[in-house]
């Protein structure tokens, strides 16, 4: 019932709105009652100057409802009372405003008050909504101008803070050159020479402290050094005075695996192996690689073997290992198999000349081996590397002595008694040249049989 007499009210409100506007733009106008003669005696009121303020005041109020949907009344917006929301009070003033502006533009003053009332309410329609809608469009560019500002001031904040970072990545990436070639000096000068203890003892303490940018340096720098020293006796020595500083760096970041491989492969190399510290080593690098990283690691795997190998001949003095160590070698091995091929490391061991115990240790154990169905591989790796033994160089020897091979071969050794270069050839002279060149061609893996393993040292770490 409150709806429908709502509705009923507004719809009457419009209705004498309408029939005010009719009568106001009317010509003949309307009749003044007597008590309100007086206003227009002493020209207080003109019909056409009303009929143009009331013609603003509804188009600032249409535009309003048009465009905002709804008609919002004054009121203050704070309980003090110091904020003021005009509302329908600034439509109207801006629709009068409008009114008179778009009145007095297109027409002269004195000829405004002269034309039909119709004309002059459809200029206050005009007015007082063109007002508004100018008013609104101006807002609109206005919010829209104070937005891409404030937008390009967040960008410009957002440029020199990043520069500010760039700033400071440059001095900290300065500060880790200048500190790691600090560093990279003092490591020199341990890997060739040796320093104090305290000197030591300082670099080790910096090197833990180090970012991980000075660290990878330092890292780099040590792996290649042990690398080279593994490959070459003159340099081996080195191997020794690497192990403090891969201790250093297991130190500082115990979680990664090259640093206790590395550690390991120095352990084992050195002019004084630690096998048990090189074992141990290996052992947290393989827990600490994962799966992902399981086929390009190969090498812990192998060098583990051999360690453990290393380990057996130096407890025992043989190569025949009791079975649980047998079983664990056994188990590196074929992991090694899986992800590189036993017999392609095997082979290229034996191409770079590298001494490895594993052909020894295969044959040593190759009974035990062959109870185990999965360690057939590994037999295979066997019977394609076989190592240099005292028979088939004898053999050689007697096959390169022979009196066809003298005959026919260009590359043999002068003939007994016959001088070259000023020097005579004898029996122990032919025979000296004929095993040397019996070693560089036959088969350059140096494989060392049981009773002659002293060292079974491999440098594919």
């Amino acid at each position: 019932m409150k709806k429908r007499l709502r509705v009923y009210r507004t719809f009457l409100t419009g209705i004498l709105i309408g029939l005010f506007y009719v009568i106001l733009v009317s010509e003949k106008g309307i009749g003044v009652p007597p008590s309100l003669e007086w206003v227009y005696i002493h020209n207080l009121i003109d019909q056409k100057i009303f009929v143009l303020i009331f013609s603003g005041i509804l188009g600032g109020v249409l535009y309003t409802i048009m465009v905002d949907g709804r008609v919002e009344l004054p009121r203050f917006v704070d309980e003090d009372a110091n904020s003021f929301e005009a509302g329908l009070f600034g439509d109207i003033l801006l629709g009068i405003a409008g009114a008179l502006v778009v009145g007095l533009f297109t027409s002269d003053s004195t000829e405004l008050l002269e034309e039909p009332a119709l004309v002059l309410a459809a200029k206050g329609i005009i007015g007082g909504y063109g007002s508004k809608a100018l008013m609104s469009l101006a807002l609109h560019k206005f919010i829209n101008r104070v937005d891409k500002l404030e937008a390009e001031k967040e960008a410009a904040l957002e440029q020199r803070e990043a520069l500010a970072q760039e700033v400071v990545q440059l001095e900290a990436e300065k500060q880790d050159l200048w500190q790691g070639a600090q560093l990279i000096n003092q490591l020199n000068e341990q890997l060739e020479h040796g320093i104090p203890t305290d000197s030591l003892t300082q670099l080790q303490h910096s090197i833990r402290q180090a970012p991980q940018p000075v660290k990878n340096q330092v890292f780099k720098v040590a792996k290649e050094f042990r690398h080279l020293g593994s490959r070459s006796e003159a340099m081996r020595d080195r191997i020794q005075r690497m192990i403090p500083i891969f201790e250093a760096l297991v130190s500082g970041d115990p979680y990664n695996h090259q640093y206790h491989a590395q550690l390991a492969f120095a352990n084992k190399d050195a002019t004084q192996p630690d096998i048990d510290q090189a074992l141990n080593h290996l052992n947290q690098a393989i827990d600490l690689r994962g799966v992902v990283e399981k086929a390009d690691t190969w090498k812990y795997d192998l060098n583990r073997a051999i360690v453990r190998i290393q380990k057996t001949l130096a407890e025992t003095g043989s190569f025949v290992s009791n079975p649980v160590t047998r079983d664990k070698i056994t188990n590196d091995l074929l992991t090694v198999a899986k992800t590189r091929g036993l017999s392609r490391v095997l082979e290229e061991a034996k191409a770079h000349q590298i001494a490895n115990p594993i052909v020894n240790w295969l044959q040593q154990n190759r009974n035990a081996l062959e109870q185990r169905p999965d360690a057939k591989d590994l037999l295979g790796s066997l019977l394609s590397t076989r190592p240099i033994s005292k028979s088939s160089a004898v053999e050689r020897l007697q096959s390169l002595t022979s009196p066809e091979a003298l005959a026919n071969s260009r590359n043999l050794p002068a003939p007994i008694g016959r001088a070259v270069n000023g020097r005579e050839y004898n029996t122990v002279d032919l025979i000296k040249d004929t095993l040397q060149q019996h070693i560089q061609s036959a088969i350059p893996i140096r494989a060392l049989p049981q009773e002659a393993a002293t060292d079974v040292r491999i440098g594919l770490g």
